[in-house]
């Protein structure tokens, strides 16, 4: 892509408020020359995020991040450096000059986000053409009680029967079939025939958080038995359904102010809770809660209610849901629907003023699955009896607070009958499960090549040399910068690989991008090596990849085992002192509700903690 002029850019950052670019992600308070929030970058429950309007800079002393605006929604969005600043030059009114041949090199991101614009603009105005003149799509508009407001608000449209519709139409635009296809538009028969995806189907684009359409959901109007009532866009450069929440950019700024999201599962769920005067709603796109999607809420929320279909696949969607959301520190409550019923059914039934009493009466998700386990105690099978322990234990786990985490236990053993100390087995064998599944899905991720895995934020590198000694926490920046220069020598030095491998549980790096860019490389690695190097140059996440060259581009030395050894035993003598201090905190608070078997067996670990601390000591002063 041809280099945007430096004057342009001093232009783009002059016009736009820094303040209230970052108010649009999360809530800012003022205090003295500085505003302070909640960090939409890590999970937090102390401020540490600031941002400066006089130089019009933010800054992060928890994970190190800061930056300019452009910085701050490359990280935000996941966008490159010139789509960052094309985007904030949109907002303000100022126009990007192209360079000659500019166009048609443009990166595969930037091709998509029009393509995906010029058919949301296409579907909506087949629709607004119908409501006008009568047709199967309006009338199906009208008897779900949709009106034009709503219609244009969510930017709803309509594709019709026609097999080459929008491929026509996107031809005439000038982009081409594969790209089309690449975008998630139209599929490709196996004669080579082009032709649409959301033929005959009410459309509904997902926007991000900025408003930028990124892919689409769409609904048969006509149930005929032989196509699935709804299909949405596959997994593609732009969109990954396991990170947007659709309804988010609508939604974003009364959750922000009411710190409250109420969650549903469908589409016209939140369209007609929307229409009925609840404007904080956002809705899961197929899947239960991932931790991006918590993540994402979290930039707006402190509490989540569910609202989840009142049917046995609406109960097993809260409990999936829960440990993403746990994980995240969102006070989780669920609004339990009457059988049968969805939140559009129970609007019709019971009006605005029922559903706003039955939100009103959510309940504490933990309380709320008890009380759900004994009023069904009778019909529950010893499966259903050990699935519910399970999985109210792992959720417990996901719980930050150590001392919420073990009264949890507490109760979860009250209501079961079954031992506090076994309830807390169960908790960690079922949070070492989840984690090993993420694993696995990283390490499909880095299979396929895709970059679907959870990092999505903008420079591995510069993330880790953000925050100097001065201005975050020492220990803190110590061993980021550490888990760094790990990454660096499992990509230069084919000596080291096993030595990581074999020592390092990456559930344990504390970095979340550099766990990320090491899932990957081990997951590519294979015995030959090549596949390191294979995987580097083909990783679809270009901040990555960029990181992972630059490591390959040095040259082994003969240091690098030793260097990897003694970084992985500081980074196992950070895990045990982690430990120590949550055994700590147990202690200082009392060991409330603990039996003398489980504080002797807090009281034994906490001495072989100390004692394995000390020989990792002096092994550090004996060998380095």
């Amino acid at each position: 892509m041809g280099r945007i002029p430096e004057h342009v850019i001093q232009q783009v950052l002059e016009a736009v408020d820094i303040v209230d670019l970052v108010s649009e992600y999360l809530t800012l308070k003022r205090g003295g020359s500085h505003y302070k929030g909640l960090c939409p970058f890590h999970q937090e429950k102390t401020p540490s995020f600031t941002v400066n309007p006089s130089l019009q800079i933010y800054k992060c002393f928890g994970c190190g991040k800061g930056g300019n605006a452009v910085g701050f929604l490359m990280e935000a969005e996941g966008l490159g450096f010139p789509q960052a600043v094309r985007a904030l030059a949109e907002r303000a009114g100022i126009v990007v000059p192209e360079t000659a041949g500019e166009v048609e090199d443009r990166t595969t991101g930037e091709i998509l986000q029009r393509i995906c614009a010029a058919a949301a603009e296409w579907f909506s105005g087949n629709l607004l053409k119908q409501l006008s003149a009568g047709g199967a799509a309006a009338e199906y508009v009208g008897r779900r009680g949709l009106d034009r407001d709503t219609v244009e608000r969510f930017r709803i449209g309509w594709s019709p029967a026609d097999w080459q519709g929008f491929v026509e139409h996107g031809r005439a635009l000038g982009f081409a079939d594969e790209q089309m296809q690449e975008a998630g538009l139209v599929l490709r028969s196996e004669s080579g025939r082009y032709y649409d995806r959301y033929r005959g189907r009410l459309v509904f684009p997902i926007r991000n958080v900025s408003g930028t359409t990124i892919g689409f959901g769409g609904r048969i109007i006509e149930d005929s038995g032989d196509q699935p009532k709804y299909i949405n866009s596959p997994e593609t450069a732009l969109y990954h359904k396991g990170r947007m929440l659709y309804g988010i950019y609508e939604a974003r700024n009364e959750i922000r102010r009411e710190r409250t999201a109420l969650v549903v599962e469908g589409y016209m769920d939140l369209i007609a809770l929307h229409a009925a005067g609840f404007a904080n709603v956002a809705a899961v796109l197929g899947t239960a809660f991932t931790a991006d999607q918590a993540l994402l809420i979290k930039r707006f929320a402190d509490r989540v209610i569910l609202l989840f279909d009142g049917d046995e696949a609406g109960r097993r969607a809260v409990v999936r849901s829960a440990p993403a959301l746990l994980g995240a520190g969102l006070d989780l409550r669920v609004c339990p629907l009457p059988e049968g019923l969805d939140p559009e059914d129970l609007l019709r039934r019971d009006g605005v003023e029922g559903l706003r009493r039955l939100i009103a009466e959510a309940d504490e998700y933990f309380r709320h699955r008890i009380r759900e386990f004994h009023a069904r105690q009778e019909e529950s099978t010893p499966a259903a009896y050990r699935e519910f322990v399970q999985g109210m234990a792992g959720a417990a786990a996901e719980l930050r607070d150590v001392i919420q985490r073990h009264e949890l236990y507490q109760r979860i053993s009250r209501a079961s009958g079954i031992p506090q100390g076994e309830v807390a087995r169960l908790a960690e064998a079922e949070s070492a499960r989840r984690r090993k599944l993420q694993e696995q899905e990283s390490r499909r991720s880095a299979e396929r090549g895709d970059g679907s895995g959870s990092a999505t934020a903008e420079s591995l590198r510069r993330e880790g040399e953000a925050a100097g000694p001065e201005e975050a926490d020492p220990r803190a920046t110590r061993e980021q910068r550490r888990e760094l220069q790990l990454f660096s020598l499992f990509m230069r030095s084919p000596d080291c690989r096993d030595r990581i491998c074999e020592r390092l549980d990456l559930v344990t790096v504390s970095h979340r991008l550099v766990r990320e860019a090491l899932k990957q490389a081990v997951g590519a690695w294979t015995d030959e090596d090549s596949g390191v190097e294979s995987w580097a140059h083909a990783c679809g996440n270009q901040r990555i990849r960029r990181m992972a060259l630059n490591a390959l581009v040095e040259a082994p030395r003969p240091g690098d085992a030793r260097e990897a050894d003694e970084i992985l035993l500081l980074l196992e003598r950070s895990r045990l002192d982690r430990r120590l201090a949550e055994i700590n905190e147990l202690t200082r608070a009392g060991l409330s509700g603990l039996s003398p078997e489980e504080r002797r067996g807090l009281a034994e670990e906490f001495e072989a903690l100390r004692r394995k601390r000390r020989e990792l000591d002096d092994r550090r002063r004996s060998e380095y």
